[in-house]
């Protein structure tokens, strides 16, 4: 479409601002102006800066610049400066000629942005700190892990030790029945001699009576030992199944710790994206 002269093509943009808004995703406020004034107005639902048509462009607004450079300008407005936060976005409008004419202005709404900037800092943050914790944590389940097989080695050993015993319970018990042999045998031969063996008869029944004790003291400490053996059976089924638990828990949270680490890793980029918004 061909234009006849600049106020054509800045009615043209005035008409056009009114639909810019409803094509924003985000709140924004739009104004057109000439080299000197304000043509168009329309204010967003909460950004508006009180702009009125047909009032001289202040001098100090950056929409001076861009009339004199013909070059776009984006900067960020304070929410000290009129309440809330902005972006405004100011091009030239030129003519046919590439003279320009006038300028496009365009507010968009930072609350979102501000407000989406610190939870993705917050969130980000959060994760940092659960990133931390669940190093430590997958680093305490690997040492739990670790001590645990330590812990395993050591009862099995203990079992292989408690064996070892049964050879010298065995052999105690064979001393025990050949000393009671000679005991008998030696109150045999007490008897024989008559009185003159007496002091020895009294020797030998002391020898059976040691050996009876004895015999009985193996057997004590062989149903000891018993327990004992099944204790450390049961201790080293309770470890067996601790370390699968310890194992599992080692491997998850290490998962856990990878998947924080990712989500950190997003909570990161998710704030540069806000940040650009």
């Amino acid at each position: 479409m061909n234009y006849q002269n600049d106020e054509e093509i800045l009615q043209a943009i005035c008409y056009t601002a009114q639909f810019i808004s409803d094509l924003m995703p985000l709140d924004c406020m739009v104004s057109v102006t000439d080299t000197e004034k304000f043509l168009a107005y329309h204010p967003g639902q909460k950004i508006d800066v009180k702009a009125q048509v047909g009032a001289p462009i202040p001098a100090e607004d950056i929409i001076k610049a861009v009339l004199q450079s013909g070059q776009k300008i984006v900067a960020e407005v304070p929410k000290q400066a009129y309440g809330f936060p902005f972006k405004g976005i100011v091009t030239a409008v030129k003519n046919i000629k590439g003279e320009v004419i006038g300028s496009f202005n365009l507010g968009i709404d930072l609350s979102t942005q501000v407000e989406l900037t610190q939870i993705a800092q917050q969130l980000a943050a959060s994760f940092e700190q659960i990133s931390s914790s669940t190093q430590e944590l997958a680093a305490g389940a690997q040492e739990l892990s670790s001590s645990q097989h330590e812990l395993l080695s050591v009862s099995n050993n203990a079992h292989k030790n408690l064996k070892r015993t049964d050879q010298i319970l065995n052999l105690i018990k064979d001393v025990s029945a050949q000393t009671k042999l000679l005991g008998l045998n030696a109150a045999i031969e007490a008897a024989r001699a008559g009185e003159a063996g007496r002091g020895f008869h009294v020797v030998a029944e002391e020898i059976r009576k040691l050996s009876d004790r004895t015999a009985q003291s193996v057997k004590d400490i062989n149903e000891i030992l018993s327990k004992l053996n099944e204790q450390v059976l049961q201790v080293s089924e309770y470890v067996n199944k601790t370390q699968h638990i310890s194992d599992n828990q080692a491997a998850a949270s290490q998962e856990i710790s990878a998947s924080v680490e990712e989500n950190a890793a997003m909570a990161e980029n998710l704030v540069e994206i806000a940040q650009i918004l």
